[in-house]
């Protein structure tokens, strides 16, 4: 019996399919980094770091001027610093640049909750203009500036919660009361498409609040106020709705976070994890919990959050928690001063 002769090619390639295999090398995973902002406790300065999960690498970057509020944004792997800072009598946004270490407000007037895009080019918020909100947004270095939806005749933008990215980055949600309906429960669900600015909105069965996305054609909120509490999911190609879960405890805030995966959903406060393909609920004792969507780590399985110490003290911590509800080790961050901001780096 003939065999075929093998060629040198050949040759290498079974070679290093059946013997080479075993010394592959396999890429170290990405660090899980959180970038957070705290405040000395004797020196009552405030500064930006960022860490390891695990407490390594921490790295004291720079004294900035303390956020009026605890929701911030950061972009570029932690050059730039989006928070609400005081200007005068204003409260703008203003912009941190690590690198340069200068700050400057993008605007003169009141502004809330900067919310960072899917893949980090952009940054929405809303800013008083005229005695009403209006999204704004800009690029990821504070340029650009751009307004993309007022208050007006049609709508009056309503802000209870941050604007909320779609997962493909090219639409904004956003609840605001729809002025062109006498028979409106409540402020309801308006997208802006991103690059044309073209506003929809959707008259759901209720008033609705802190509308969020589950994917690019499906967004999810609360439905409730001062008593039962449900989520709703809302399709918006066939105006299709459906209940996740009316098990929610009474809520103090109307802001709701989804993780990456979309598999669970936060509320607050008490600090409320849902499975959304359950509708499980698991409600976890918090003061003041502050939760947004860029709380959560990559993989979507944990997350950190600030929270008040007690309902009496206005000391605030970081907290690292699972999806399900287990609380885990934060190493190094709380001896660093009281911190209720902090995001993950994606």
């Amino acid at each position: 019996m003939s065999f075929p002769r093998l060629t040198p090619l050949v040759f290498l390639t079974l070679s290093v399919l059946s013997g080479c295999a075993g010394d592959a090398v396999v890429p170290e995973p990405k660090p899980e980094i959180v970038a957070f902002i705290a405040r000395d406790a004797k020196t009552r300065i405030t500064w930006f770091y960022t860490s390891d999960i695990d407490g390594k690498n921490l790295v004291r970057i720079s004294a900035v001027s303390a956020p009026t509020t605890n929701k911030i944004a950061v972009a570029r792997s932690g050059r730039f610093l989006f928070y609400t800072g005081k200007s005068g009598s204003e409260l703008p946004l203003m912009v941190f640049d690590a690198t340069a270490g200068t700050v400057r407000a993008l605007g003169t007037a009141t502004a809330v909750f900067p919310t960072l895009s899917p893949d980090g080019s952009r940054v929405a918020w809303f800013e008083m203009l005229a005695g009403q909100f209006s999204l704004v947004t800009c690029n990821s270095d504070g340029t650009g500036r751009m307004v993309l939806v007022e208050s007006n005749g049609e709508r009056s933008i309503r802000v209870e919660a941050a604007p909320a990215w779609s997962p493909d980055g090219s639409n904004i949600a956003f609840s605001a009361m729809d002025t062109t309906s006498r028979n409106a429960a409540g402020p309801v669900p308006h997208v802006i498409n991103v690059a044309n600015k073209t506003v929809t909105r959707y008259r759901t069965p209720d008033g609705t609040a802190a509308p969020q996305w589950l994917s690019n054609d499906v967004i999810v909120y609360l439905v409730g106020d001062r008593g039962a509490f449900s989520l709703v999911r809302y399709q918006l190609s066939t105006g299709a709705d459906t209940t996740i879960t009316t098990s929610l405890p009474t809520l103090n805030s109307r802001m709701i976070s989804v993780s990456p995966d979309r598999s669970t959903i936060v509320c607050a406060n008490p600090l409320t994890i849902v499975d959304i393909a359950s509708g499980a609920v698991k409600v976890l004792a918090s003061n003041d919990a502050t939760i947004h969507d860029h709380m959560w780590s990559t993989s979507g399985n944990e997350f950190v959050y600030g929270d008040r110490t007690s309902n009496t003290l206005y000391t605030d911590r970081l907290y690292r928690m699972s999806k399900r509800g287990e609380s885990l080790a934060l190493p190094a961050i709380d001896t660093l001063g009281s911190s209720s901001s902090a995001v993950w780096l994606r």
